[in-house]
């Protein structure tokens, strides 16, 4: 029994299936067909803005991975293949594809991987999260619980488990209870659908642009830092900064110390980033070193 204020996340690498009910036939439906909502544009705003702060592009709007998100949330709204120990990333028996039931007992990736081709022209594979909050699923909500739990904010960050992966598409559907998202490596060259709502309304989206970092650092945060010369004063340092500003490193600062105004390139989380960072310069920077601070 679902209770008025109820959250399931469930997080995993999930392909596509086939199409639902009241969208017939796989390959057969069309991105025309479809439109997002402002609940999807909203969470579709709030990913990349979530991205951009982590120093990440934005992904592409997908129609076909949009195509994929709202024939499998239709299938769980309408015929509910989460049951026993089947999970929300299982697709019913009640439609024109291939039933699978979703599990960590049995995991069977092939079931999965190759869904997005087998509904949608997508040439790749497809990973899906999936939100359940009752009585619905709000955008800001969905996407703070992802920010929340490190699974998902992995896979949106492609941090961890998901290094290696670029992602360079995005499906979004919101309906009732559920929020999808679907990830996918290649360019959609599917259209991109449209909006149901031609006038989406600032209150619908969010500002995706990264602010300017704070140019002076004068106090500790135990991060590591490349450092590219120094001066005596403020004036001098900040005249620096603007040309490294300007030259390829937009995230340079200043640190203060020891009565030092030190430029620093970039900042970094681990000493490891940071060495990785520094072999990376070019030979005009190669008198560049690491500071802990």
């Amino acid at each position: 029994m679902k209770q008025l204020i109820y959250k399931i996340l469930i997080f995993s690498i999930f392909c596509s299936l086939f199409p639902l009910n009241e969208i017939h036939s796989a390959k057969g439906n069309k991105i025309k067909d479809i439109c997002i909502s402002k609940k999807e544009y909203r969470l579709y705003t709030l990913i990349n803005a979530f991205r951009i702060e982590n120093d990440l592009p934005e992904i592409s709007l997908s129609g076909s991975l949009s195509l994929l998100a709202k024939l499998h949330i239709n299938d769980l709204i309408t015929n509910h293949p989460d049951t026993s120990i089947c999970n929300l990333h299982s697709w019913s028996d009640k439609g024109n594809w291939n039933a699978c039931c979703y599990n960590k007992y049995i995991f069977e990736p092939s079931c999965m991987y190759d869904k997005a081709k087998e509904l949608t022209n997508y040439k790749a594979k497809a990973y899906e999260m999936v939100f359940w909050e009752s009585p619905e699923a709000h955008p800001d909500s969905v996407m703070q619980s992802w920010i929340n739990i490190f699974a998902s904010a992995d896979m949106i960050l492609s941090r961890d488990k998901w290094n290696n992966y670029n992602w360079e598409s995005i499906g979004i559907a919101v309906k009732d209870e559920y929020a999808i998202v679907w990830f996918g490596e290649i360019k959609d060259m599917e259209e991109t659908p449209e909006l149901c709502d031609k006038e989406i309304l600032v209150s619908d989206t969010i500002k995706i642009q990264k602010e300017e970092p704070n140019k002076l650092i004068t106090k500790k945060t135990g991060k590591y830092f490349i450092i590219f010369g120094s001066v005596d004063n403020q004036k001098d340092a900040e005249r620096k900064l603007d040309q490294y500003r300007k030259n390829n490193f937009p995230d340079a600062v200043i640190m203060v110390k020891d009565n030092k105004f030190r430029i620093c390139l970039s900042i970094h989380e681990t000493l490891k980033e940071a060495r990785t960072a520094r072999e990376k310069l070019s030979e005009n920077y190669r008198d560049a070193w690491i500071l802990k601070f």
